[in-house]
C-alpha cells in the first residue's frame, strides 16, 4: 500500500519515513535506509528523527545491522553528504566515535551551501545528545 501511495504522489517525506520504519521492522535495512536517504533529502529535520530511531535500534540489538549497507551505499554515492550523515548517526550509536566523526567531516564537506547553515545546529544537537561527555574530552 505504501508503494502505491508513493507512486501515486512522492512529495511527502512522511510517506518514506513510514515504508522505513516498516522496512525496518522487516530487517530489510538497505531498502529502509534508501527511503530515509530520499526523507532527507526532501526534509533535513529528518536526519533528527533518524538519530532517535538509530538509539532505539541500537536497545534492539539491531544497531550493527545498519552498518554494512550504509558503508555499502556511501561507497556507490560518496558525494552524498546525507548518506555520510546518517552514517555518522549510526556509528556514533555504535561508540564508533572517531568513525563517527570521520563521517561527519565528510558530510559537511559536502553538503550545499545553502543548506550548511541549516545542517550544522542540526549535526552539534546529535553529537552532543550521543556522545558521552568523555568521549569528547579523549585524544585520538
Amino acid at each position: 500500500k505504501l508503494d502505491y501511495a508513493l507512486s501515486l504522489e512522492n512529495d511527502y517525506f512522511q510517506r518514506h519515513i513510514l515504508k522505513a520504519l516498516v522496512l525496518f521492522n522487516l530487517r530489510e535495512n538497505e531498502q529502509a535506509l534508501r527511503e530515509i536517504i530520499v526523507a532527507v533529502r526532501m526534509n533535513s529535520s529528518v536526519l533528527n528523527q533518524f538519530s532517535d530511531w538509530s538509539a532505539q535500534l541500537k536497545t534492539r540489538g539491531m544497531i550493527a545491522d545498519l552498518i554494512p549497507p550504509l558503508q555499502k551505499y556511501v561507497e556507490e554515492n560518496p558525494k552524498d553528504w546525507i548518506g555520510h550523515q546518517i552514517l555518522a548517526i549510526v556509528y556514533m550509536d555504535s561508540e564508533k566515535y572517531t568513525e563517527a566523526v570521520d563521517e561527519t567531516n565528510k558530510a559537511l564537506a559536502l553538503v550545499p551551501e545553502d543548506q550548511l547553515n541549516g545542517i550544522q545546529p542540526l549535526i552539534l544537537g546529535i553529537l552532543n545528545k550521543k556522545v558521552p561527555p568523555e568521549k569528547l574530552l579523549e585524544k585520538k
